[in-house]
């Protein structure tokens, strides 16, 4: 395997360095999310930007063509990492580096360029102002199609908290606020272009794991049948048969009129096509056609969030809302959150920001003001938690950690609470462990979504799955219908090295203990992992998180014991 190494960028000086990352490092937090961890642990007192690569980057074994994003989030203040899928981090890996550490903040604005021959500083102020698509479009002009482009939008520039970074203009580094950490250091965009390849040490073993992979991916049901033909909107009709799909502000647990902005729905009016990020069978983004225009359709949790949170069932207009929002470049979970929170508001006759549940008047209108945080919007752009310290409300908003609730209702699916006050990014249904998969969908096997009885284990494991899925990288679906089994024997015949999936639960495990042990730095503890007073009525979440701290071994204040952090890092565990 090739030497690895990151490139560092100080925009405060305009000046480039190359470091390399030592095979122990690779080999305690693989890559991705867990390279992406280190390095910010690394250079804590920067709070640096870490753009990370896996080792399976740039690869051809399927579902691996996505990017990892680090930072501390400016909505919780915790650390957090997003994850985006297309073209960017295969680009990335092909220029031959393997994380970006970016520190600083620029005088002026600017955008990276980053290729396998040069790194350059370039200016911005041409593209300052212009919405995510029509900035990747013109870097593409000027650079050529071979390139990949990450960008923000207003709403970065502005600094709004959920503000999210745009791939290529179609898919998302969505939620933490990423856009508002490039709006803050002045960066527009970073584009990457690179014709580099990641070797593989055996091809025999890489071929014979690719096709035990594919087999597998091309079997299963839920990647073989419902994603690749309903997409993550396909995934509307199970949640709310099950009521785990928050509605009205989580008011109730499921929407009357869930079919009219389903996948079934969206596919018989809208789909044009459909497409996928690089080497992947299953191509669960939906192409679709409003008006004569070719956009990127909404998934399923953009859904829920622009629809059945806000009462909302006409699937044009939720098309047409998620279009502006990835334009203006915000988050649409937290975007439909604090909307959400301001139709309760004004529902209860706290404050009225002139919206309503189940009317569409006002809403496009308060979206671009959240967006350029202007009047009204002002306020709602910093975060329900935030918000509600200004105007009241505070029981109608939903966060855990400041990161606003995503779709499932974990009332309907214990796992799903406990994950969300444990995840080290605040409310995340995948940084939770994703429960769901075997509360409702049985993988791997079934579990009673509403008994708290062994809920501790199986969701730290399945948090610990995920940070490996992060790290390597892989699409999450991959684990719908394979174990971490295979893809020890894909890092095997990439890297040469002797992987086990043993080895890689325990990379996994140490790199979600990082991620609370830096969130510790930052003064959170057991008081942090909680769920808004909603559902705490109804989840006995004090139960679970009791099991799931002595799982875990760490400290009734939710810390890891001192025998704990010896495991995982022995005596290297060191802080700037």
């Amino acid at each position: 395997m090739r030497d690895s190494k990151a490139l560092y960028i100080n925009l405060s000086k305009g000046i480039f360095s190359e470091r390399e990352i030592p095979k122990e490092v690779r080999d305690r937090f693989i890559g991705g999310r867990g390279l992406g961890a280190f390095l910010f642990k690394e250079n804590m007192e920067d709070e640096p930007i870490v753009i990370a690569t896996g080792p399976l980057n740039a690869t051809p074994f399927p579902m691996t063509g996505r990017v990892s994003l680090s930072g501390r989030s400016p909505l919780s203040g915790t650390i957090f990492d997003s994850n985006a899928g297309g073209s960017f981090g295969t680009f990335l890996k092909r220029t031959g580096y393997d994380a970006l550490v970016i520190k600083g903040r620029s005088s002026e604005p600017i955008y990276l360029y980053i290729s396998d021959k040069e790194v350059r500083l370039e200016k911005a102020s041409e593209l300052w102002g212009l919405d995510t698509l029509s900035t990747t479009i013109k870097l593409k002009e000027f650079h050529g199609n071979k390139v990949s482009v990450i960008s923000i939008g207003p709403a970065g520039e502005r600094g709004v908290r959920f503000a999210n970074v745009m791939e290529d203009g179609r898919r998302a580094f969505g939620r933490g606020g990423a856009g508002a950490l490039f709006g803050e250091r002045g960066v527009k965009a970073i584009v990457v272009s690179g014709e580099g390849k990641t070797e593989a040490f055996d091809r025999e073993k890489v071929s014979n794991a690719i096709y035990e992979i594919n087999k597998l991916i091309n079997t299963h049901p839920l990647t073989s049948q419902l994603l690749p033909n309903l997409g993550t909107a396909g995934m509307m009709r199970v949640i709310n048969s099950f009521e785990t799909l928050g509605t009205k502000n989580f008011q109730k647990r499921s929407f009357s009129r869930a079919d009219k902005i389903g996948g079934e729905e969206l596919k018989r009016r809208f789909l044009k096509r459909k497409r996928g990020c690089l080497n992947c069978p299953i191509s669960c983004e939906r192409v679709c056609e409003l008006e004569g225009r070719e956009i990127t359709g909404p998934e399923f949790e953009t859904l829920w969030a622009l629809g059945a949170n806000l009462m909302i069932d006409d699937l044009p207009f939720i098309i047409a809302l998620n279009e502006k929002a990835n334009l203006l470049g915000v988050d649409t979970i937290s975007l439909g959150s604090v909307l959400a929170f301001a139709m309760e508001l004004k529902e209860k006759g706290i404050e009225d920001f002139g919206v309503s549940f189940g009317e569409k008047r006002g809403i496009m209108e308060l979206v671009e003001d959240i967006a350029l945080r202007r009047g009204k919007g002002s306020t709602l752009s910093l975060g329900v938690k935030e918000a509600s310290s200004m105007v009241g409300g505070e029981e109608f908003a939903l966060h855990v950690k400041g990161l606003e609730i995503p779709a499932y209702d974990p009332r309907g699916a214990f796992g799903m609470g406990l994950g969300y006050a444990t995840s080290n990014r605040g409310a995340c249904h995948l940084r939770g462990g994703f429960s769901v998969s075997f509360e409702i969908y049985g993988v791997p096997r079934r579990v009673n979504r509403l008994s708290f009885t062994g809920k501790g284990a199986h969701v730290a494991k399945a948090q610990d799955a995920g940070a490996v899925a992060d790290s390597l990288i892989i699409c999450r679906f991959a684990l719908l219908s394979t174990s971490l089994h295979h893809w020890a024997r894909a890092l095997s015949a990439i890297t040469g090295e002797d992987w086990t999936a043993s080895d890689l639960e325990k990379a996994g495990e140490r790199i979600f203990n990082l991620e609370r042990l830096i969130n510790q730095r930052y003064g959170f503890s057991s008081k942090d992992d909680t769920l808004p007073e909603r559902f705490r009525r109804e989840i006995p979440l004090d139960e679970m998180l009791k099991e799931y701290y002595e799982y875990r071994e760490w400290s009734e204040d939710g810390i890891p014991k001192r025998d704990k952090i010896a495991e995982l890092f022995g005596d290297d565990l060191r802080w700037p």
